[in-house]
């Protein structure tokens, strides 16, 4: 209630400012920096009331542009949200540069083969299925007036180049927020950014065919292809270029990441306009360059994560109301059968491409999921397309943004969804697990210990001095939190495999066996009692560790890998055992903490990955 409460006194102080507004002469809508933060302050309160209903926070984004925006509620004017649309250049950047962040060329080269096969099968289907269901039903039912002759086949094919996108933004925003890790999430994300350039060199062949069949005169325009070409390779140059500057920048210069961060990204922009770049594609390739040919990604990442929330607030709720709620019911009907068209080409794809891969039979079946969101790139495309054909431009607008419409507000919910039932989203187990084993924790508390043949319990001193080893030197207070709470965690586990599954099967083995030798005649006794199926516990015993082991393998696998943590000062200190070549490496890192408290070398890499398996797993 305190959430309604907040938010209907945020719509009574926006009416009231819409009230009072004094439009002077020469100044654009007063009402543009109180509707940014009116914008966040409301979209995050509707993301929270969705969240308690298990949606994604993306989808409240977009929900709460649909509801405030020109088409439904008008509290946000038409100039108020052109106003805000330049805040997309940010947005746009921030995000591409965050997904190249993610992108590890070794993670891909093990993605390539289900990547390839899924992406290729996706461009035929797409062309085949989404392609073939607009003629049949432009054919049956002429919802759209195309009165060009080629003008239907055309159509088709720009409408099954814009079906291959999906959406790197919504993939990006809905895995920040569950904090998603693992097979799925990766190849949502490879295959988001892939089919960036992919459906942008579709569209452009697409684009070239329906001119030429919309135009007796025209042939096949090959300089259309060229020129796609051309732009594609130059922005990945300036991509790389950008990647090295950002390199140079943090290593020498480290200051003010937050403000350089951002007016790279509005001037990079720009300058990508001027020279008929794709944007997308430069940022990307930025973070990838980046992340692959430095140690710097977590540098970069940290000012990027700063202003994530407001940045996804702003975007998802600017792309919400610029949706058309009434154009959009007009072709509600042939939307709905492109977007299932699209769904089933997908569904296909997914699965013969994950067999390719050698992917899991989850992966294969939920990836469809994953894969449907699309958003603000594809409506860019939509408008690209309607420009290069005018005389189509009216139902390629129409049709593109209903079916962008569909899947903007579906596909947030359909990939969390996806990612939680193959389990790269974690469900948090309730802290009420560990005061289930009070009897367990009381004698491990106590010391004590008793005849059952259980294991014995980890030493919590050894315990203790391990964990304080792995977090030694860690500045982040959260990292150390979290190395604690997996920590306990671990052994609450340990102990409930302990109490609840070994020591019960160990007593009942016990007995058995001390029966069946002291009955009389021990070997035809032994024998029996071996006969039975005591296999089955076994097994089932060494089910539950398996699962508990592969579970906490999981959880380690959203620790860094590494980050950087200062050298303590008597860590610099010079040992009586120290060789004369480490005395001197000391003493320049010493000085360089001293004059150049920046510098790279003054920190140290600390594997924490690698320091919290060697501390938990042996326990395990």
């Amino acid at each position: 209630m305190r959430r309604f409460f907040v938010l209907t006194v945020l719509l009574l102080v926006m009416l009231g400012l819409h009230a009072l507004q004094v439009d002077p002469i020469g100044v654009g809508d007063p009402l543009t920096l109180a509707a940014i933060g009116f914008v966040v302050l409301a979209a995050f309160t509707i993301a929270e009331v969705g969240g308690s209903l298990g949606l994604p926070a993306v989808t409240g984004y977009i929900v709460a542009g649909v509801l405030l925006g020109p088409y439904a509620g008008n509290i946000l004017s038409e100039a108020v949200v052109t106003d805000m649309g330049m805040f997309n250049t940010l947005a746009l950047g921030l995000i591409a540069t965050t997904a190249g962040l993610e992108l590890d060329a070794r993670q891909i080269q093990k993605l390539w083969r289900t990547l390839a096969a899924t992406i290729g099968l996706k461009i035929v289907l797409c062309f085949v299925l989404v392609g073939g269901a607009f003629l049949l039903v432009q054919s049956l039912l002429s919802p759209l007036t195309v009165t060009l002759t080629g003008g239907t086949l055309a159509l088709a094919l720009v409408f099954g180049a814009l079906a291959i996108g999906t959406s790197p933004a919504i993939v990006l925003a809905v895995i920040t927020e569950s904090r998603a890790k693992g097979r799925l999430s990766e190849l949502v994300l490879g295959a988001a950014v892939a089919k960036d350039v992919v459906v942008v060199v579709s569209l452009a062949i697409a684009l070239a065919i329906a001119r030429s069949l919309i135009a007796p005169d025209a042939s096949f325009d090959v300089e259309v292809l060229i020129h796609t070409a051309t732009e594609l390779g130059a922005s990945v140059l300036a991509g790389a270029v950008l990647g090295g500057l950002l390199i140079a920048y943090v290593r020498y210069v480290h200051v003010e990441m937050l403000i350089f961060v951002a007016a790279m990204i509005l001037v990079v922009a720009e300058l990508a306009s001027a020279l008929h770049l794709e944007t997308l594609l430069v940022f990307i390739v930025a973070g990838f360059v980046v992340r692959n040919l430095s140690n710097y990604e977590h540098h970069l990442m940290k000012p990027l994560e700063m202003v994530a929330l407001p940045v996804f607030v702003v975007f998802f709720t600017i792309a919400g109301a610029s949706i058309d709620l009434q154009a959009t019911w007009q072709i509600l009907p042939l939307a709905l059968v492109l977007a299932v068209t699209r769904g089933v080409a997908f569904a296909l794809a997914s699965r013969f491409g994950g067999q390719f891969g050698g992917e899991s039979a989850a992966i294969q079946n939920q990836a469809v999921w994953a894969y449907l969101p699309q958003a603000g790139v594809t409506l860019v495309l939509v408008g690209f397309a309607a420009e290069r054909l005018p005389e189509l431009a009216g139902s390629i607008e129409s049709v593109g943004i209903g079916v962008v419409a569909l899947h903007l507000l579906v596909g947030p919910i359909t990939l969390r969804r996806s990612l939680q039932q193959v389990g790269d989203i974690k469900v948090s187990q309730p802290k009420a697990a560990v005061r289930e084993m009070p009897a367990a924790r009381a004698r491990v508390a106590a010391g004590a210990d008793d005849d059952d043949p259980t294991p014995s319990r980890p030493d919590r001193a050894g315990r203790a001095e391990r964990i304080q080893a792995t977090c030694r030197g860690i500045e982040d207070p959260e990292l150390v939190a979290l190395l604690r709470d997996l920590h306990d965690d671990l052994m609450a586990v340990a102990l409930r495999i302990a109490d609840e599954q070994w020591a019960p099967w160990a007593r009942a083995t016990t007995r058995s066996a001390c029966a069946a030798l002291d009955g009389g005649e021990d070997g035809a006794k032994l024998r029996t009692w071996a006969a039975q199926p005591h296999g089955d516990s076994v097994a089932r015993f060494g089910e539950t560790a398996r699962q508990t082991f592969d579970e906490m393998r999981a959880r380690l696998r959203n620790l860094p890998l590494e980050v950087d943590a200062p050298f303590r000062t008597e860590d610099l200190q010079p040992g009586p055992h120290d060789n004369w070549l480490l005395r001197g490496r000391k003493f320049a890192v010493r000085n360089q903490q001293r004059w150049l408290p920046r510098h790279r070398s003054a920190y140290r890499r600390v594997p924490v990955r690698l320091a919290a398996r060697m501390a938990l797993e042996p326990e395990l």
